[in-house]
């Protein structure tokens, strides 16, 4: 083989192989492209499926039929001013029905006494 060949087979396979690498570079970015938009698609997936199971959670946890609130309302009286409701108040029987329970406590003033007077109303959810 001549010097010559032997330098043109030489600069052949040089440039096969770059073109090889070329190719095998973008394949590699190609894939990773791929990877990292399937990453994404996975961890978006992930986040919606961790809000879904936590409003399934809430759910379960305090569910609307068994929500029962009560509501302290004052009216201003010049018999009290009102700081803080402790041990004191009003009996009331209630039956727990399916809906939510809203109950209202009451204060409010009562001249007679001179003091202040506790009174309960259920309210109806709608």
């Amino acid at each position: 083989m001549s010097h010559s060949i032997r330098a043109a087979l030489h600069v052949s396979l040089f440039m096969t192989l770059m073109l090889f690498a070329t190719f095998t570079q973008a394949a590699d970015k190609k894939t990773v492209t791929t990877m990292d938009t399937r990453i994404q698609d996975l961890k978006k997936q992930v986040l919606d499926l961790n809000r879904d199971l936590f409003l399934l959670e809430q759910d379960l946890l305090f569910p609307a039929n068994t929500q029962f609130s009560v509501f302290v309302s004052m009216d201003s009286g010049m018999t009290f001013n009102l700081d803080s409701v402790q041990k004191r108040g009003t009996t009331l029987k209630i039956i727990k029905g399916p809906a939510a329970q809203f109950v209202e406590l009451k204060i409010s003033d009562s001249q007679s006494k001179l003091q202040p007077e506790f009174k309960a109303k259920v309210w109806k959810a709608e």
